[in-house]
């Protein structure tokens, strides 16, 4: 089977930007949110009409101390 006849195309359009993340992260900084939420915070500062579409779902350990570090970017 051919990768055409496997995909429907065109594929569906969505007006949702769904980010998912499977994995955990750490106190040590080997496995920091940090850089993904500045950047994330970023993107939607420059395109404010873009927040209400835009979804960040994580599936792992979630620390508590990165709570702080969401409200602190806003997001």
């Amino acid at each position: 089977m051919s990768d055409e006849a496997a995909f429907h195309f065109p594929a569906q359009v969505s007006e949702r930007l769904e980010i998912n993340y499977y994995g955990n992260f750490d106190l040590t900084g080997a496995r920091s949110p940090d850089f993904f939420l500045k950047s994330l915070a970023g993107f939607l500062k420059r395109f404010p009409e873009a927040r209400d579409a835009t979804r960040f779902v994580f599936f792992g350990a979630w620390l508590s101390k990165h709570d702080s570090f969401v409200d602190e970017l806003g997001l």
